[in-house]
């Protein structure tokens, strides 16, 4: 399964550390507000994450993604 993730926060650092055990989840793309770009570049690097958006529909279209993970809060 090709995932996407939406979101920068701690909850989505934790869950991409609780994936890596996981081998059906491979993490593709990822999304981050234009303000959080290097937060987004960083949580990439770190999880061998091949594409960082700042626009969370070009992430939608993506072909290389099957499904998305929102870690984002209630308000967002």
């Amino acid at each position: 399964m090709k995932l996407g993730i939406i979101g920068t926060g701690k909850i989505v650092h934790e869950a991409l550390f609780a994936m890596e055990e996981i081998a059906e989840i491979e993490r593709t793309a990822i999304f981050a507000r234009p303000k959080s770009r290097e937060k987004g570049e960083k949580l990439a690097e770190e999880y061998g994450i091949g594409k960082v958006y700042t626009d969370y529909a070009e992430l939608l279209a993506d072909s290389g993604v099957d499904c998305v993970y929102i870690g984002l809060v209630n308000s967002a």
